[in-house]
């Protein structure tokens, strides 16, 4: 039951794509397997993600109610139950939907995914979520018709404050060895006033949209939504060669570098992206001795309070949308524990039967 209860960490969605796919990388998702990143994703896997969940008694006003059983019973969704229902938002009327099918059905190569994100955008413009993928995959198609200035001003315009678009950005300009564009979005990086990643809006969007499909119950469409935010990309290996790259003009960017890494590891709401700013900064270190390796680590320790409470929120919709808000709005810390404290107050009603919803 341990084993299956580690790998429910909600703030670790990752698990859950090790949990139906064991033999990919926990990391590989991030990068599609770039060689470069791969080398950074082991090391973080090896140092970085640190997932336990020590023993200890529970007090008896701190109890918290689980559906042992059902997780015990619980089967992989059937293949093709999942297909019938990413199938019948193909046509959909409703962009929301129209939006699921392009983000979690199957494409043949990253260009089609692009040009339907970018048709998407056209007609719906000024989606974040929509923005974040679209210019990460430009990253990977310099010449694509879709990937241009237009593109990077109508992000900035949205969402100029958020670290985690401008982190995209410098991916962008960064495969287009645009070196002064490069620096300036990494400053943008370390300055910015939050630091917001979509694996949250991505999970709600999976939830909306199958609500009310055929796929009935909730902790198999939680199960899923999970699922396919872990499969989603980070397209952060161009800005870490470039950073990995020899000097260049700006005698600083060792200095810019490691400060980028600093504000991924202090700044993100995830401790994925925060792992990978440590990686980051202990490169940058490895290349210039000046430069002080990362401190205080960032490891993901949960109690069993807290193990308990997101076991339980995948058969409580309220709890799980609260949790994936409380993400977006405080990160994962502070989700986690805003989901205990309701957890144990939902648990104390005599009424309360979330296993069998």
């Amino acid at each position: 039951m341990k084993n299956l209860t580690l790998l429910l960490i909600g703030g670790s969605i990752l698990a859950w794509f090790l949990f139906y796919n064991s033999t990919i990388n926990t990391l590989d998702t991030i990068t599609e397997s770039k060689t470069l990143t791969a080398n950074i994703i082991q090391e973080i896997s090896d140092k970085e993600l640190n997932i336990t969940a020590p023993q200890q008694k529970i007090e008896q006003s701190n109890f918290i109610k689980q559906c042992d059983e059902e997780l015990e019973q619980h089967k992989p969704l059937d293949k093709a139950t999942e297909q019938e229902f990413l199938a019948s938002l193909e046509h959909s009327g409703i962009p929301e939907k129209q939006l699921a099918y392009i983000l979690f059905s199957q494409h043949k190569n990253s260009r089609s995914k692009r040009k339907a994100l970018a048709l998407f955008n056209r007609n719906y413009p000024d989606n974040p979520l929509v923005l974040f993928d679209l210019i990460g995959l430009c990253s990977d198609n310099t010449s694509g018709q879709d990937c241009n200035l237009t593109l990077l001003e109508q992000a900035i315009n949205l969402d100029n404050n958020n670290g985690s678009l401008w982190l995209q950005i410098a991916n962008y300009h960064a495969a287009r060895d645009n070196e002064t564009a490069t620096i300036f979005a990494i400053q943008q990086v370390i300055t910015a006033t939050y630091f917001i990643n979509f694996d949250a809006k991505s999970t709600e969007l999976y939830l909306n949209a199958s609500a009310g499909s055929n796929i009935e119950q909730f902790s198999d469409r939680a199960i899923n939504a999970l699922g396919y935010s872990a499969a989603r990309t980070w397209y952060v290996d161009k800005i870490i060669n470039f950073c990995r790259q020899g000097p260049i003009a700006d005698e600083n960017k060792d200095l810019l570098c490691w400060q980028l890494g600093k504000a991924l590891k202090q700044r993100s709401n995830t401790s994925l992206i925060r792992a990978i700013g440590s990686a980051l900064q202990q490169s940058v270190a490895n290349i210039d001795h000046q430069m002080p390796p990362p401190i205080n680590r960032q490891h993901i320790v949960l109690n069993e309070l807290q193990l308990q409470a997101h076991n339980l929120a995948l058969f409580d919709q309220q709890l799980f949308r609260e949790y994936l808000i409380n993400i977006n709005l405080y990160g994962e810390k502070e989700a986690i524990q805003h989901l205990v404290k309701l957890a144990i107050l939902k648990s104390k009603s005599p009424n309360y039967y979330p296993c069998s919803s």
